[in-house]
């Protein structure tokens, strides 16, 4: 896909999320999509570079990709510690496969982790003397700090696992699309 079309498809996805009951989840996203990608570079010394004041200890220094550097370079740059991390802005397609990522463990995976906690719950465990409640409902509440979207409690349908199979099978095929 090029990247008017992965625009187009993060604007629809974004609509539908933020008409829908799961409006907090961009919430989340967006979070995800500032926090861009970390990447691992390497920082040395420029060679030949003299210091004329104190203010230029930043322009002696270089930055390089690991890829662009041996790997005898990287593994003593490694040593030294002169490894940093720095991030990069997320490209549209990764913008886009964060989004149905969200969406699939939403739809897809808290019903199993909802199915999975109430299973645990049910058990009743031996050597327990008196009685306790059985668990019938497992109820995922937001955060509760304050958020700009409003951040709702949700119901999760645990009695559709072929749907949730099916669920599954879309947002893999629309990620490899996405890939493409």
């Amino acid at each position: 896909m090029d990247s008017h079309q992965l625009l187009a498809v993060e604007t629809e996805i974004r609509s539908v999320i933020s008409d829908s009951s799961l409006a907090w989840l961009l919430d989340d996203v967006d979070d995800a999509i500032a926090a861009g990608i970390p990447q691992e570079k390497v920082l040395r010394r420029r060679r030949g570079a003299v210091q004329q004041s104190e203010d230029a200890d930043v322009a002696l220094y270089q930055v390089f990709d690991p890829e662009a550097i041996s790997s005898k370079e990287y593994e003593t740059s490694r040593k030294q510690g002169t490894l940093v991390i720095t991030t990069r802005p997320m490209t549209d397609a990764e913008r886009v496969e964060v989004l149905l990522e969200a969406l699939r463990r939403v739809l897809v995976e808290l019903p199993d982790i909802e199915l999975e906690t109430l299973r645990i719950l049910q058990e009743v465990p031996r050597n327990e003397e008196g009685a306790r409640r059985v668990a019938e409902t497992v109820t995922f509440r937001p955060e509760d700090e304050v958020r700009p979207r409003n951040r709702t409690a949700i119901a999760l349908r645990r009695d559709h696992a072929a749907q949730r199979h099916q669920l599954s099978e879309l947002f893999a095929q629309a990620a490899q699309e996405v890939a493409e």
